[in-house]
C-alpha cells in the first residue's frame, strides 16, 4: 500500500542545504562535528532512504539532546518530529506516529500559524495515520484542514498532491457515508485525473478499493457500478486529443481495469463476463504491446497470470492468446514476461503436459540478470530446492541475497533462514534477526513469527 505518497517531507531541502556552497567550508565541518547535528541528518536521510529502524534510532537520540537544550530550534525540533512520526508510520507503529505527528503539528502551528502551507504537509501525514488507526472522523479532520490551505493557492501546490488529497478524502467520505462530500471529492479527482493523467492511476486505485469494499458488503450491482464508470472514463480520455498530448499512461490504467474487471465477474461467477472482458484484455493489450509500453505489458503480464490462474474461467483459445503474448514480450527480453514464462513453465498444462524445470529455470535466470528481485527470488529457491538445476545452497544465499538487497520481503525471509540455520552460509543469528525483521517490516508474517521465536 503507497501511503507515503501524500506526504512531502524536507528532507531533501535539509540534506541538500548544507552542499549549495553558501556558507564557508569551515562552517560546515564545525557543524558535522556537532553530535545533534550529526544524528538529526543521519535520522533525516534514512527516513528519506527507506532504512525507517535507522531513522527512528538515530531521530530519537538526536531528539533526547535537542530537548535538554535551554533554547532548541524549533524548526529543527518540528521536522525531526514529522519525520519520527512518518518512520513509525512505515514500521507500523501508529501510536507513536500519532504522539510525534501531533507535536509536529503543534510547534508548526506556533511557528507559523493555522493555515501556512507547512501545516498542510503535516496535516496530510496525520490523515493517514488517523485512517490507519480507523479513526476516520479525525482524519478527515486532518485532511480537510489540508484541503483548506491547499486551495487557498492551488496553483502553486503540485497536481500529485491535490490528486492524493481528493482520493483520500473520496475514500474517507464513501466509507463515513457522507455522499454529497463523497460526490464532490470524486468529481474533483476525476477532473484533476483527467489534466494531469499520469496520475490517473489513483482513480483505479480508489474506484478498485471501492468496488472491493462494495464486493465485501454484498453490494455486487455497485461495484459493478465503479468498475464501469472508470472504464467508461479512460475508454473517453483515450479519445480526448487535450489528454494525449500529454504523455499520459492511460494505457496501463486501461489494461489495469480490464484486468480487475475480468477478475470482478469470475469472482461473481459470471462466466460470459468474465469471457468477454478477458477477451477485451487481449484486445486492448495488442497496441500497447506493438508499441513496447513497459508500464502496459507489466500490468498486462500480471493481470494475465491471475486470470490465467482459474482455468475454469478461461477457455484454451483465450489461454493460449494470453500467454503467446506474454512469450512474445519474452522473447523481447521484457523481465516480467520473462518471470511469467518461468513460472508457467514450472506449473505445466499450458505450454506442455508437465512441469518443464529446465525450460522454468531458464526463464528465470534470463529475468534474474536483469535484475527483476521477483525473478532472483525464484531462482534462489530453484537453487534451494534443486528445481531444474543441482541444489546450491550457496548459489541459493547468491540470488536471495540480490532480492533481498532490493527490498524483496519473500527473499528477505528466504536469506534470513539461511543465516538462521546455517544453509549456504555460516550459521549467524544476528544476521538471521536483520533480515527477519526486515521482512517482518513490510508485513511478512512467517518473518514476524521466526522474528518473535529467536527473540524469545
Amino acid at each position: 500500500m503507497n501511503y507515503r505518497g501524500c506526504m512531502v517531507l524536507l528532507a531533501s531541502v535539509l540534506l541538500s542545504g548544507g552542499c549549495v556552497g553558501s556558507r564557508p567550508a569551515a562552517e560546515v565541518a564545525t557543524e558535522a562535528k556537532n553530535p545533534v547535528d550529526e544524528l538529526y541528518l543521519k535520522g533525516i536521510a534514512a527516513e528519506e532512504n527507506a532504512d525507517y529502524a535507522v531513522a527512528v534510532k538515530s531521530l530519537l537520540e538526536a531528539l533526547d539532546l535537542l530537548e535538554k537544550q535551554p533554547a532548541p530550534d524549533k524548526n529543527t525540533l518540528a521536522r525531526a518530529y514529522e519525520a519520527l512520526s512518518s518512520a513509525y508510520l512505515n514500521l507500523q507503529n501508529d501510536t507513536e506516529a500519532e504522539k510525534y505527528g501531533l507535536k509536529a503539528l503543534a510547534l508548526k502551528k506556533e511557528l507559523h500559524g493555522e493555515r501556512h502551507f507547512e501545516v498542510s504537509y503535516t496535516e496530510c501525514l496525520l490523515g493517514i495515520i488517523y485512517t490507519r488507526l480507523n479513526k476516520r472522523d479525525a482524519a478527515l479532520q486532518h485532511y480537510s484542514h489540508a484541503r483548506a490551505i491547499i486551495e487557498q493557492n492551488p496553483e502553486v501546490v503540485e497536481a500529485s498532491r491535490r490528486i492524493q488529497l481528493y482520493r483520500q478524502l473520496a475514500e474517507l467520505y464513501f466509507f463515513t457515508n457522507r455522499q454529497t462530500e463523497f460526490e464532490e471529492s470524486q468529481r474533483i479527482l476525476v477532473s484533476l485525473c483527467k489534466a494531469n493523467p499520469a496520475h490517473a492511476h489513483n482513480l483505479n486505485e480508489l474506484y478498485a478499493k471501492l468496488a472491493l469494499a462494495s464486493e465485501i458488503y454484498g453490494k455486487a450491482d455497485q461495484a459493478e457500478k465503479y468498475y464501469l464508470e472508470l472504464e467508461g472514463l479512460l475508454l473517453e480520455w483515450q479519445e480526448d486529443a487535450s489528454v494525449k498530448k500529454t504523455g499520459n499512461q492511460l494505457a496501463e490504467n486501461l489494461v489495469a481495469t480490464t484486468g480487475m474487471m475480468t477478475l470482478f465477474y469470475q469472482s461473481q461467477k459470471n462466466s460470459e463476463k468474465a469471457l468477454e472482458y478477458a477477451r477485451k484484455l487481449v484486445l486492448r493489450c495488442e497496441k500497447y504491446l506493438n508499441e513496447d509500453d513497459g508500464s502496459a505489458i507489466t500490468a498486462y503480464v500480471n493481470y494475465a497470470n491471475m486470470i490465467l490462474a482459474d482455468d475454469a474461467a478461461v477457455p484454451d483459445d483465450v489461454m493460449r492468446s494470453f500467454l503467446s503474448k506474454i512469450k512474445k514480450q519474452a522473447d523481447k527480453g521484457n523481465p516480467d514476461a520473462l518471470l511469467a514464462m518461468g513460472l508457467w513453465y514450472s506449473r505445466g498444462g499450458v505450454f506442455q503436459k508437465e512441469p518443464d524445470e529446465k525450460t522454468s529455470k531458464e526463464y528465470l535466470l534470463k529475468a534474474a540478470e536483469q535484475g527483476h528481485s521477483g525473478a532472483q527470488c525464484a531462482l534462489g529457491w530453484c537453487y534451494a530446492n534443486g528445481y531444474g538445476v543441482a541444489k546450491d545452497m550457496s548459489e541459493a544465499v547468491k540470488w536471495y541475497r540480490k532480492a533481498a538487497d532490493q527490498g524483496h520481503a519473500k527473499a528477505q525471509y528466504n536469506l534470513g533462514w539461511c543465516y538462521a540455520n546455517g544453509e549456504g552460509v555460516a550459521k549467524n543469528i544476528s544476521e538471521a534477526v536483520k533480515w527477519y525483521r526486515k521482512a517482518a517490516e513490510q508485513g511478512d508474517e512467517n518473518a514476524q513469527k521466526a522474528l518473535n521465536s529467536l527473540e524469545k
